[in-house]
């Protein structure tokens, strides 16, 4: 890792060795394993990519930033026929033929919209492709429960049986076969935390990177809570659990001064489990004594009751004064 002020990255070569670690002529790039000081969306059309923490090159041709991030990073490995697989945040047809040009397969979902795309606008029906493709390229589109839009430069456009989870017999494409064999991981993972990530918007780079690690430490945590127990939790239920907990094992209590008095404990009020109970002390017909409502009290009423909150021992009207007090910060 080479040193810099401020957060560190690794460089092309580094990242590189972490991707393709092994032997294996097929790797895969997901749009979360680089770190950039851009911006979340990558815009094809602009090719600035100055910045104090970038290493990504600039390639000819005006290819746009995400084109630019997959060449710098696979640029030690040009010419020696290795296989790529992208999502669609990066591919395009230009660069698919940029990385023909340099003796690299590419296959990878991509979007409709891209430029140089053909238009694929068929209406299919489930099982159904339709294809158009050019001496290098293969453009795909097929319809499972939505349509599936694939770019490569070493498929053909054919199909094999398969059996689905319900053992229905159906065909899939090749390409997306490979793909799913190659990138399912990554895009379902990407699936799970997309709607539950904590990730926000900063101009803090390693904001990000904390959060999506964070994001991916509860996938795993989730991922072996499930194992060890065999129970199917959703990840936003586990996520509040883990919430709760931490907050249950962490949580202290710190009054606060108001005016040169002790405040009463508001953590404690408004935090804690609360059961409402019967008073204890009994008159001489063994009745028990009712005591002042203290939220009655403090709204200049009069109002007494046999009731009491066990935890805070004051007595409380069940209706409402039980409820406000709990839950009002202010009564």
């Amino acid at each position: 890792m080479t040193e810099r002020r401020g957060p560190q990255y690794y460089t092309d070569e580094e990242l590189l060795e972490i991707l393709m670690n092994s032997d294996e002529e097929t790797s895969d790039i997901d749009e979360n394993e680089v770190p950039t000081s851009n911006e979340d969306e990558v815009d094809e059309t602009e090719s600035d990519l100055e910045g104090s923490n970038s290493n990504i090159q600039e390639f000819e041709g005006n290819l746009g930033k995400g084109a630019n991030i997959v060449l710098t990073l696979i640029e030690p490995y040009m010419y020696k026929g290795h296989n790529i697989f992208l999502d669609n945040w990066y591919s395009s047809p230009t660069l698919f033929r940029v990385l023909h040009q340099h003796e690299i397969n590419a296959c990878g979902t991509v979007r409709a919209n891209r430029s140089h795309m053909p238009p694929l606008k068929k209406k299919l029906n489930s099982g159904e492709l339709q294809h158009a493709s050019t001496d290098t390229l293969l453009a795909l589109k097929w319809k499972d429960k939505r349509d599936v839009m694939m770019l490569t430069t070493f498929h053909t456009a054919d199909v094999v049986p398969v059996q689905n989870k319900r053992g229905i017999e159906a065909t899939k494409p090749v390409c997306i076969l490979e793909y799913n064999k190659n990138m399912g991981a990554v895009d379902r993972c990407d699936m799970l935390y997309s709607s539950t990530e904590t990730i926000r918007k900063s101009i803090k780079c390693y904001k990000k990177i904390f959060f999506h690690l964070l994001d991916i430490s509860i996938l795993n945590a989730h991922a072996l809570y499930q194992l060890k127990t065999g129970k199917k939790l959703p990840l936003i239920d586990f996520q509040l659990q883990l919430v709760k907990q931490l907050l249950d094992e962490h949580k202290k209590a710190h009054p606060r001064l108001v005016a040169g008095r002790a405040n009463e404990d508001f953590s404690l009020r408004l935090t804690e489990r609360h059961f409402p109970s019967l008073t204890e002390q009994r008159n001489e017909q063994n009745k028990l004594v009712p005591r002042r409502c203290v939220v009655c009290s403090k709204r200049r009423k009069r109002r007494e009751t046999t009731y009491r909150c066990l935890k805070c021992d004051v007595a409380l009207c069940v209706v409402p004064c039980f409820e406000h007090y709990h839950t009002l910060k202010k009564i």
